[in-house]
């Protein structure tokens, strides 16, 4: 989930998605990664879409790297973000969020999820379900699914999303999910299981439209 706050950052800071972008084993982190080799070309906008539907941790420090960040330089400035947001139980340790130093609470992450999704190229690659590419200088093709199995398999209309796992947080999820009209943002934070933080993010959004009156 903290993604979410590395894109915003890089937006507010003007990212050129059509950058053409060089990939270093330098940026190689654990868990879901997108799977390119030293030196393989792409554009900014492949990462970014890595970075939100495929949730790659890798994604995130080659996207920072690629806009001429250093790592700690970049986190300050996450930080003096969600300062400036208001989100006063929000500490930011990496960009992608794999560090136990990444401290939310649900009301935060939500009022990070209403600023980051005001931004409208952000909401719409968080709810793309599916993406895919070819790499520039090595044409290979990658593909991936968004992490948030609901916009492949739910009849909510989701706008924005994000997923989250460590073994230290368990399974998170935010959503931006619209009916009639008005629209809301969930966030379902310590799931035990992959399946709960999908149920119970699927009946939170219902239980809201059924029983909240605007």
């Amino acid at each position: 989930m903290t993604k979410m706050m590395t894109a915003y950052v890089l937006f507010a800071q003007g990212i050129d998605l059509a950058a053409v972008a060089t990939y270093h084993d330098s940026y190689d982190q654990a868990g879901g990664s997108l799977h390119v080799s030293e030196g393989e070309t792409m554009t900014m906008d492949n990462l970014m879409n890595a970075l939100l539907v495929g949730s790659a941790n890798n994604a995130a420090y080659a996207l920072v790297g690629n806009a001429g960040y250093g790592v700690n330089e970049f986190v300050s400035m996450m930080n003096t973000a969600a300062d400036d947001l208001g989100l006063d139980n929000t500490t930011f340790a990496d960009p992608s969020g794999l560090a136990v130093g990444n401290i939310t609470t649900a009301s935060d992450y939500a009022k990070l999820m209403k600023a980051v999704l005001q931004t409208e190229v952000i909401a719409d690659i968080s709810a793309t379900p599916y993406y895919a590419f070819t790499t520039i200088n090595y044409a290979n093709f990658h593909d991936f699914n968004n992490t948030n199995s609901l916009l492949l398999t739910s009849d909510l209309d989701i706008t924005g999303s994000k997923t989250g796992y460590i073994d230290e947080a368990l399974y998170c999820l935010s959503m931006r999910t619209e009916q009639d009209g008005h629209s809301i943002i969930t966030v379902v934070m310590g799931a035990p299981t992959l399946s709960a933080r999908t149920n119970e993010s699927y009946r939170l959004v219902n239980w809201v439209f059924a029983n909240y009156e605007w």
